[in-house]
């Protein structure tokens, strides 16, 4: 059976992957954010508050990775030993497994990082209500399909305690902030386009 040193040696690989990747679409959100918000930000202001949560993010999603990993693996281990299949088999079944899971984290802790980087100039440049956005594809979720287009008070967030995407694992989804003078501005051009039609 595998070792405990093994397995640490797991969560610190997994850990130092997803703090570098995390770090990078997290920089990436708070230059979305500000670019949404029209402004140009010092992004050292925010920087550190943005390297505490991505380590702190990290090492959980690495610990729990890690001890589902180990418990999965104990699993199919003796699950394997006790039916007495070929090694193949156990390594196509752990290949299987481990591919798509990759794929999955990658993905779902991309959209965490970036939304939180979003939040942090949010926040910072006192926005009071986000927006959720999906992809309006074929593929959104029942979960992100009530979501869209709905907006939360930055200070309560949305329905089921959920605060930005993800809303699951994989969730592609995104959120913009609510600017009243925006959506004021946005209302009166829609009227006056919708008079435009009328009178012709």
């Amino acid at each position: 059976m595998l070792s405990a040193e093994f397995w640490e040696e797991q969560y610190r690989k997994l850990f130092e992957v997803l703090a570098r990747n995390s770090a990078k679409a997290a920089r990436a959100g708070l230059k979305d954010g500000a670019e949404q918000l029209g402004i140009e930000i010092d992004f050292s202001l925010l920087n550190e508050y943005v390297v505490a949560w991505v380590q702190a993010n990290c090492a959980e999603v690495a610990r729990t990775i890690t001890k589902t990993s180990m418990d999965a693996f104990i699993g199919k281990y003796e699950e394997w030993a006790t039916q007495g299949a070929p090694l193949r088999s156990l390594i196509k079944e752990l290949k299987e497994n481990y591919g798509h899971k990759a794929k999955v984290i990658a993905v779902t802790e991309t959209t965490r990082a970036f939304a939180y980087g979003n939040l942090a100039v949010f926040r910072h440049e006192g926005v009071e209500a986000i927006r959720w956005n999906t992809a309006e594809d074929e593929l959104v979720c029942e979960i992100c399909a009530p979501l869209a287009g709905t907006t939360a008070a930055m200070s309560v967030g949305f329905p089921e305690g959920i605060v930005a995407p993800p809303a699951h694992p994989n969730c592609r989804c995104w959120i913009t902030p609510v600017i009243p003078e925006r959506e004021a501005i946005s209302g009166e051009e829609l009227e006056a386009e919708e008079l435009a039609i009328e009178e012709n």
